[in-house]
């Protein structure tokens, strides 16, 4: 009578384990970067939707900073402040107010929140910093790079790219973020694709 397995039996199965494994990492791989590329795309979209909700409550303008490159942003005219600076990838959310002191109107800029892209994912449009103010009244304009109109993201292919307002890309993947801003709504549509 024959106990367990033998040597070669073994050996046979995990041959078997072994070559499914290596057939399937590939997959796996292009699965995970997707899931990345995914990831960053709804961490944009949570941080606008955050800071435009804290817009309404507030009755204030409220500003999200997003870095494509390290290094400081200085916001355009009437919103001048100090240069703010900033790390690759990383999303900084400002509320900002207008008090008077000493009878001269200024600025008081209080950090309220912070985000960074998931490892391997960039801007790449625009490849500048910028920012996005979100008003009271709900609505969104954009700062530093021109909003583009798209009506349909999905239908946005490679030449398009102009139409969509922010793309997100990860290094080894051919398919985008892509990202429009609503100014008129405040809502900021996101897909990959």
């Amino acid at each position: 009578m024959r106990r367990g397995f033998t040597l070669m039996e073994l050996l046979v199965v995990i041959v078997i384990i072994v070559v499914i494994a290596g057939i399937a990492m590939p997959a796996m791989s292009g699965f995970v970067k997707q899931r990345r590329l995914k990831a960053a795309v709804n961490i944009i979209q949570s941080a606008c939707f955050e800071t435009r909700a804290r817009a309404i409550a507030q009755r204030e303008t409220q500003f999200l900073l997003c870095f494509a490159a390290a290094g400081p942003y200085q916001p355009p005219s009437p919103w001048r402040w100090a240069a703010v600076p900033g790390e690759k990838g990383a999303m900084y959310s400002y509320k900002v107010t207008r008090i008077v002191v000493a009878g001269q109107p200024q600025l008081f800029v209080e950090l309220v929140g912070f985000e960074r892209l998931p490892e391997f994912t960039a801007f790449a449009k625009p490849a500048v910093n910028f920012a996005l103010a979100f008003y009271g009244d709900g609505t969104i304009a954009a700062l530093g790079f021109a909003d583009a109109t798209c009506d349909d993201l999905e239908a946005v292919a490679d030449a398009d790219m102009d139409k969509v307002d922010i793309v997100i890309e990860q290094s080894g993947l051919a398919v985008k973020g892509l990202l429009d801003v609503v100014a008129n709504t405040g809502l900021v549509l996101g897909v990959v694709k």
